[in-house]
């Protein structure tokens, strides 16, 4: 076990998480979750079946191999995800011209009907969101936590 760090001039960079930026992304990513999945809540969605759909909104047709990439997940969750939404009429799976042993996950016209307005809603919960950032911050936010981001993935971080 490691010895408490000194709160001297020698250690200016406690760790205290209420103040970690890492704790602090992770508190407002919590709450913006919670108002997405009110959203996906509203169509019947569960939060990873309406990921999965706004992946296809964006990229109909889509392997289970890329859906599994667009959303960080792994194969067997997005496989179960992919079930229900075909049991709930929202994609069908269609054989990939490309690869007989793979299949293209197409949207139905069911999908396509709640498209516009979940979009329009997830929209309008996204401009709430930033609406308390000023003029370029934006930018700088997300370029700050994609430093912080590669920090840690390269390993530069103990």
């Amino acid at each position: 076990m490691l010895p408490p760090p000194l709160p001297t001039d020698a250690n200016p960079v406690e760790f205290r998480p209420e103040e970690s930026p890492a704790f602090l992304v992770a508190r407002a990513h919590r709450a913006f979750k919670r108002r997405l999945n009110e959203v996906f809540a509203s169509f019947d969605l569960t939060d990873r079946q309406g990921s999965v759909l706004l992946v296809l909104f964006r990229e109909d047709g889509a392997s289970a191999a890329r859906l599994v990439e667009g959303l960080a997940s792994d194969s067997s969750t997005v496989g179960s995800v992919i079930d229900r939404l075909e049991a709930k009429g929202l994609l069908t799976r269609e054989p990939d011209p490309e690869d007989r042993r793979a299949h293209r996950h197409v949207l139905t016209p069911e999908a396509r009907r709640l498209q516009g307005e979940m979009r329009a809603r997830l929209t309008a919960l996204n401009a709430a969101f930033l609406e308390a950032l000023q003029p370029g911050e934006l930018e700088a936010l997300r370029s700050i936590l994609e430093r912080l981001q590669r920090v840690v993935e390269e390993g530069q971080a103990p």
